[in-house]
């Protein structure tokens, strides 16, 4: 069922602008949208949809 089915990581992050910066720095990685400064998602290339994952701030 869930493998012709997009899926996407959440997860927290207590700080999301010091996120964002380990994201760029350390892994090469830029946000492919922003929501209002209260989250960022990220994909990755690699397999067709590549993965994607968002960061969220913790406790919400």
């Amino acid at each position: 069922m869930l493998n012709h089915s997009a899926v996407e990581a959440n997860i927290p992050a207590v700080d999301l602008d010091r996120a964002r910066e380990y994201y760029s720095d350390k892994l090469g990685l830029t946000p492919v949208a922003e929501y209002g400064g209260e989250a960022l998602r990220y994909q990755t290339a690699g397999c067709v949809a590549g993965t994607r994952f968002a960061l969220a701030p913790a406790g919400r």
